[in-house]
């Protein structure tokens, strides 16, 4: 993480927890469980020559924008949409709608905070060594491990210098659950 503002350090470190949170939650949800593991560096590659599939979807706030990163290698999406029972679907779709459903429980997690965030589409990309740049602001990096093989997301993050999170109330609470459905 870039260090000139500490609201804005200490909202990126309280969306990744619930960033981090919500992707156990999600993956359970389906029984895939997975398990966070220290990151070191941000999030840019899964390997040189490695089959792999991300899914970029991004998002917007009052004073805050950026983006959710995902990337997976190919054989592991495949696993996962087998033990779900979904062998043949797409695997470029299927990481593109849990990007959107990850996402989608972040914003459920983080209207409570005083930080309210629209989605966009995501975007997926699939390639051999598949990198990606560096963000030019803010970032938080995390690793899951399973199984079949590992997730790595990045959370990207720009606030605006005024950048302030909302007063909340109870009422503000969203539902207990969201972005529990997947369609290929």
């Amino acid at each position: 993480m870039n260090s000139s503002s500490p609201i804005a350090n200490s909202v990126l470190e309280m969306m990744r927890d619930h960033l981090e949170a919500a992707t156990v939650e999600m993956f359970a949800d389906f029984e895939i469980p997975v398990e966070s593991v220290p990151v070191s560096r941000p999030v840019t590659s899964l390997g040189p020559d490695a089959p792999s599939i991300a899914a970029i979807i991004g998002y917007v706030g009052v004073g805050v924008r950026g983006a959710l990163v995902m990337v997976a290698l190919e054989r592991t999406i495949g696993g996962w949409l087998s033990r779900m029972g979904s062998e043949g679907a797409d695997i470029g779709d299927a990481l593109g709608e849990f990007s959107n459903m990850l996402l989608g429980r972040l914003k459920t997690r983080l209207l409570p905070e005083g930080l309210t965030i629209q989605l966009a589409t995501p975007t997926i990309a699939s390639g051999n060594g598949i990198r990606l740049s560096m963000p030019p602001n803010r970032s938080a990096s995390l690793v899951f491990e399973e199984g079949i093989g590992s997730l790595r997301l990045r959370l990207d993050a720009t606030f605006d210098p005024d950048f302030k999170l909302a007063e909340t109330s109870e009422r503000d609470a969203p539902p207990a659950q969201a972005g529990e459905a997947i369609l290929f």
